[in-house]
C-alpha cells in the first residue's frame, strides 16, 4: 500500500479472492472512485505488496517471482520474472534504481535471502543474509531501504512445528 506524492491517491492491491477482479487500484481519496493502473492477467499471481518510489512516480508490486514497475501517470507497466530466485515484496532503493527483494537461493528452501535487482540490467544479486539465520528462519512481508541508502530492514519469522497428542477423547461406555 502506498500514497501519492501529494496524499490525495491511495494505491493498493486487490485480491480478488472472491473471485472478483484483481489488480493494483488507484483510490481516488476525495471522490472514492477506483481506477485500475493494471489488470491481472488469468495467469498472473494475486500481487500483494505495492510501494512507490520516493519520487511517487512509479510503484512496484510483486509476488511469487513476477515483478510489476508501473508508471503512474502514463499506466505503462513492466514485467520482470524471477524464477531462480523467486523474489517477492520488492521495495525502492533511494535512487530508484534498484528494488530490494525477499527471496530463496534453492529451489526448495526457505525465503530466507535478500537480493538487490538492478532495473538498469535485470541483474540479481544476493546479500547472502541466509547464512546468519537459523533454520526454519524466513523474511516476512517487509522490506526497506533507509533514505541515505546505507542500511536496509526488514523482518523474519520463525516457524515453529510442534506434535501434540490427545488421549481418551472419545469416553468409553
Amino acid at each position: 500500500m502506498a500514497f501519492s506524492g501529494d496524499g490525495k491517491t491511495f494505491f493498493y492491491a486487490k485480491m480478488g479472492m472472491d473471485g472478483s477482479d484483481p489488480g493494483i487500484i488507484a483510490y481516488d481519496l476525495e471522490t472514492g472512485k477506483e481506477r485500475y493502473l493494471f489488470r491481472n492477467q488469468p495467469d498472473d499471481p494475486r500481487y500483494l505488496t505495492v510501494n512507490a518510489s520516493r519520487d511517487h512516480k512509479r510503484l512496484v508490486a510483486g509476488l511469487w517471482g513476477k515483478i510489476l514497475i508501473i508508471d503512474v501517470d502514463s499506466g505503462r507497466v513492466e514485467r520482470f520474472e524471477f524464477e531462480k530466485e523467486n523474489l517477492r515484496f520488492p521495495a525502492w532503493s533511494p535512487d530508484g534504481k534498484h528494488l530490494l527483494a525477499a527471496g530463496r537461493t534453492k529451489e526448495d528452501g526457505d525465503f530466507n535471502e535478500i537480493f538487490i535487482v538492478s532495473l538498469a540490467d535485470k541483474k540479481v544479486k544476493s546479500l547472502d543474509v541466509s547464512r546468519y539465520f537459523p533454520r526454519g528462519m524466513r523474511i516476512m512481508l517487509t522490506l526497506d531501504w533507509s533514505p541515505d541508502g546505507q542500511m536496509i530492514a526488514y523482518d523474519t519469522m520463525k516457524i515453529i512445528s510442534e506434535t501434540n497428542l490427545i488421549k481418551n477423547l472419545i469416553p468409553k461406555k
